[in-house]
């Protein structure tokens, strides 16, 4: 099974790559094990983009004899993935280029949990998508990220108990009286029950 599904916009994250003198690169498992092992949708301009890099590295690997391509970071048309360090150095060439050179890889899975949890998308989604073991960590990590969410919470509770809401149906007002009217009852009843002897 591939990592990447280009026809269902899923991408299964379930290895990683490091790469040292002695052994060069070495695919394995992720840094939690298969604990990390996750499937996460991407967008569809994710997916298109993945689209047209795929049809590049396709034409590329045909016109100079290569094998079909297997990674989609590569200097050879997809037939080897990119050094781990390779990774960050692009990374640090593009944060110079846009002025962010505070930014730091690991800050854009922060932005991204950040952005979705003030979106309201549920905390179990994020950690999910961020490999968590528990939702409990992401609301650890992220709670204080979420005011408009209680501010959301806190005016739908005002709109439910707020004398400005819809007054009751006339079914409802009924019943609320039947109910009253049961309550009352069963007070006079175990006012005139005679004690126990």
């Amino acid at each position: 099974m591939g990592d990447i599904d280009i026809e269902t916009g899923r991408v299964v994250v379930r290895r990683s790559i490091t790469h040292t003198p002695a052994s060069g690169l070495v695919i394995g498992l992720t840094k939690t094990g298969t604990k990390g092992h996750r499937v996460i949708s991407v967008g569809a301009s994710v997916v298109a983009e993945l689209k047209a890099h795929q049809a590049e590295q396709h034409a590329a690997a045909k016109s100079n004899k290569l094998p079909a391509p297997v990674w989609v970071f590569s200097h050879d048309a997809g037939v080897s993935p990119w050094r781990p360090d390779y990774v960050t150095l692009k990374f640090n060439r593009l944060r110079k280029d846009l002025g962010l050179t505070h930014v730091r890889p690991h800050d854009l899975r922060h932005w991204a949990a950040t952005r979705l949890l003030s979106e309201g998308t549920p905390a179990a989604t994020v950690s999910k998508r961020l490999g968590h073991a528990r939702t409990s960590t992401a609301l650890d990590k992220y709670a204080h990220w979420m005011p408009a969410q209680d501010q959301d919470a806190a005016e739908s509770l005002d709109a439910l108990l707020s004398s400005t809401s819809p007054r009751p149906c006339s079914e409802h007002r009924h019943r609320m009286k039947v109910f009253s009217s049961a309550r009352s009852m069963a007070r006079i009843e175990n006012t005139h029950r005679p004690a126990p002897g």
